[in-house]
């Protein structure tokens, strides 16, 4: 799928490869890129690059279920006022937007130390 804000294009292809990318977008060079970390995807020359949140969030809670319990958990926690906070966003006082982008920043740079052993939680 590949999507802006005036369309959502759907391609079917047996494969998610790069020749994919390269036949729907030519040369074409986005200002982001989200992507669900596919590797094909990981390498396309965007201005930007944002990882999938949802996908993110999925990846948390699969890491949660798959036993890691250092990382998993705190990150969903992290995205999930997050998510909530990008829906107000430009309804908030540029002092109070401030103020969460730091308190996001604090808890990110937090979560960042943290040192996950299980499989999921290093990935995420």
């Amino acid at each position: 799928m590949f999507q802006n804000e005036q369309v959502c294009f759907h391609i079917i292809r047996p494969s998610r490869g790069g020749d994919v990318i390269t036949e729907v977008m030519a040369d074409h060079r986005p200002q982001v890129w989200v992507s669900d970390l596919f590797s094909a995807q990981k390498t396309h020359p965007a201005e930007s690059w944002q990882v999938c949140l949802a996908h993110q969030l999925r990846d948390c809670q699969y890491g949660m279920d798959a036993g890691d319990a250092i990382f998993s958990a705190r990150m969903k926690t992290l995205l999930l006022p997050a998510f909530v906070l990008q829906r107000r966003w430009l309804d908030l006082a540029q002092s109070t937007r401030y103020q969460y982008r730091c308190r996001l920043y604090r808890d990110l740079k937090a979560l960042l130390a943290l040192s996950p052993t299980q499989a999921d939680g290093i990935r995420l």
